[in-house]
Parts: structure tokens; C-alpha cells; sequence
């Protein structure tokens, strides 16, 4: 009975805790409620389950963990704010890479073009590394304070940092095949190409059948040999096939 009565004052005094908690809330008012607001719009801003939610909850109205309540609802903030910015950066190279990484370019532009988006490229990695590397401190610190694992939706953020560029590259190819397949072409620059007197010009694939979209593929004209270059090449293989009889008869000479 002794050990039955220690149990259930433990849970009394747990359950009284939990009682003062409410009653300080509902007495103090804005502190506590305006700690449990934010604390709100930052889990819904993770797009958490509800049950990952619920556990947060439970957790930061018991007694062991209420009083670092407050620290946990700004490290969670800074969290937040470091995974957003984050995410607005691999926005940008998902649009970057939209067209960027697509082979049908080094048909339609420059070297120049190229350059360019090499430079922008690099410029978004940069954000993109330092964005990872403000998430990883932040992620550490709530880690270490608090023992939280920090998800974007259903997913540990820090798995998420690991893999997401090359996912974000397959969605961009898939994204782009979709493109296509539609008949809808994302904006590139335009070409400015050099021809000389036996090549013609690429044109694009403009005229379509009536209510067919168009593919969005780039013909290209193939140079085709005329008569005399062919004649070239046949003299200029006659002539290194001779050399090379020559050679070879010389060497076998020397050997006898």
C-alpha cells in the first residue's frame, strides 16, 4: 500500500504541476499565451503532423520540461527562420536549373550564355552553402538544448539537407520533360550563330498541324560533303595509305 501511495502522490503532484501551468497561463496572459502563439505558428510554418505537434505539446506541459519552454520556443523560431530562408534559396535554383541544366541550350546559345549561367550558378551554391550551414548551427543548437528533431513536414530536416539538390534535379528533369511533352517551352536566349556558304541556319519546329501544339524541339541541318570534298578525303587516305606500304616494306628491308 506504502508503494501504491508513493505512486499516486507522484502523479498528484505531477497532475497539481500541470494545474499551476494552466493557472499560470490563464493568470499572466500575455507572456505564456503569447509563447504558446508563436510557439504555434512555428510548428504549422514546419507544416508538422499533427501528432509531432501533439508530442511538442505533452512535452512542454510537463513538469521536467515547462520551465525551458521560453529558450525552446526561440530556438525554435531561429529554426524556422533559417529553414525558410533556406528553402527560398533551392526555390531559386529550382527555377535556376529549370533552364539552366537543359542540354537543348548548347543548341540555342552561346558560350557567352554559358559563362553567365556558370556565374549564377556559383552564386546561388554560395547562398545555398551558407544557408545550410546557419540551418545546421541552428538545428544543433535545439538539438543540444532541448533534445528536439527539428521536420519539414514528415521529413528530418537534416536528411532533407543531405539529398535535396540531387531530388531537386530529377523533379527539374521530370518538370521539364512535362514541358515538352505539353507542347509549352520555358524562354531561352536566342542563338547567335556564325554559318558559312555550305551550312544553313537551325530552325525551329514553328508550323504545327491544326490544334497540335507544337514539340518544341529545335531542327538542326546537317552539312552534307559535297562531291569535291569527298574527293579530297579519297586522295588524302590514297596518299597516308601509300606512306604507310612505304614503311613498311623500308622496315622490313632493314630487317633482312
Amino acid at each position: 500500500m506504502a508503494r501504491h501511495s508513493k505512486l499516486l502522490d507522484a502523479e498528484t503532484a505531477q497532475h497539481v504541476l500541470i494545474q499551476k501551468h494552466f493557472a499560470d497561463t490563464s493568470r499572466l496572459g500575455g507572456t505564456s499565451s503569447d509563447l504558446q502563439r508563436r510557439m504555434d505558428s512555428v510548428l504549422n510554418e514546419l507544416q508538422l503532423p499533427p501528432k509531432t505537434k501533439l508530442d511538442l505539446v505533452l512535452k512542454y506541459t510537463h513538469a521536467d520540461h515547462y520551465d525551458q519552454f521560453p529558450m525552446a520556443v526561440q530556438l525554435w523560431e531561429r529554426v524556422n527562420g533559417a529553414v525558410a530562408s533556406r528553402e527560398r534559396v533551392m526555390k531559386s535554383l529550382w527555377e535556376f536549373e529549370l533552364l539552366a541544366s537543359d542540354p537543348r541550350r548548347h543548341f540555342r546559345s552561346i558560350s557567352t550564355h554559358r559563362l553567365r549561367e556558370e556565374k549564377e550558378r556559383d552564386a546561388l551554391f554560395s547562398q545555398l552553402n551558407h544557408a545550410s550551414k546557419t540551418c545546421s548551427d541552428a538545428l544543433d543548437d535545439l538539438l543540444r538544448c532541448c533534445g528536439d528533431i527539428v521536420c519539414l513536414g514528415d521529413r528530418p530536416y537534416c536528411e532533407k539537407m543531405k539529398k535535396d539538390y540531387v531530388e531537386l534535379l530529377y523533379e527539374v528533369e521530370q518538370e521539364r520533360l512535362r514541358i515538352i511533352y505539353n507542347g509549352v517551352r520555358p524562354h531561352v536566349a536566342p542563338a547567335i550563330d556564325e554559318f558559312d556558304d555550305e551550312t544553313q541556319p537551325a530552325r525551329e519546329e514553328t508550323e504545327t498541324l491544326p490544334g497540335c501544339p507544337s514539340s518544341g524541339r529545335t531542327l538542326i541541318n546537317i552539312r552534307v560533303p559535297s562531291a569535291a570534298s569527298k574527293n579530297r578525303r579519297t586522295r588524302l587516305g590514297e596518299h597516308l595509305e601509300l606512306r604507310y606500304k612505304s614503311k613498311s616494306s623500308a622496315r622490313q628491308n632493314s630487317l633482312h
